[in-house]
């Protein structure tokens, strides 16, 4: 791997993808040209993705960061997110991840569709329409009976608004986040 990313960086690129795909064949057990990643860790590597899939549409969900921060922090998570269990944590991670996912965006011709959660949870028929026309796919029948979040129930704000409810409780996530603007 070493000598092809010297020397034959489109062939390493090449490889990635032939993996991934592989992977994601075997992980799913379908053989799809469309899916939805949602590894935590996944936006480290948009860069490459692009360059592998350069079709491919990036789907970026855009939250309050205290909301996300406090939602991780309380999440049970199956596999080890070691800054889910610090509140001051979440914040350097969602600061990571925005700086990040904005460089790619600024360097890479990534297509990257925005998303707002809390248009989501209010609209969640308009929204999913929306990213599926920019997809090119058609909406599935009953598609809003099948628009529910994690439990199995509609989406809901309960996750909106934390700030307000939890206040100084926050204050370690608030401080992380001090000198990050979100849009």
């Amino acid at each position: 791997i070493d000598e092809l990313a010297v020397n034959q960086p489109e062939a390493l690129v090449a490889c990635f993808a032939e993996q991934y795909l592989a992977y994601t064949r075997d992980f799913l057990g379908v053989d799809s040209v469309f899916f939805v990643d949602t590894i935590k860790s996944a936006y480290q590597y948009i860069g490459l993705l692009a360059a592998a899939f350069p079709r491919a549409v990036f789907v970026r969900m855009s939250r309050d960061p205290i909301d996300i921060g406090f939602y991780c922090y309380q999440k049970y998570f199956r596999t080890d997110v070691g800054y889910a269990s610090d509140l001051a944590e979440c914040g350097r991670a969602i600061k990571r991840f925005n700086t990040l996912v904005d460089a790619w965006q600024a360097r890479l011709p990534v297509d990257i569709e925005q998303v707002r959660f809390d248009d989501l949870v209010s609209d969640p028929e308009a929204v999913c329409r929306q990213v599926l026309t920019r997809l090119s796919l058609d909406a599935p029948p009953r598609m809003t009976e099948s628009l529910v979040g994690e439990s199995g129930q509609p989406m809901s704000r309960i996750w909106s608004g934390c700030e307000r409810r939890y206040g100084q409780g926050l204050a370690p996530l608030k401080a992380a986040l001090t000198d990050y603007v979100c849009d």
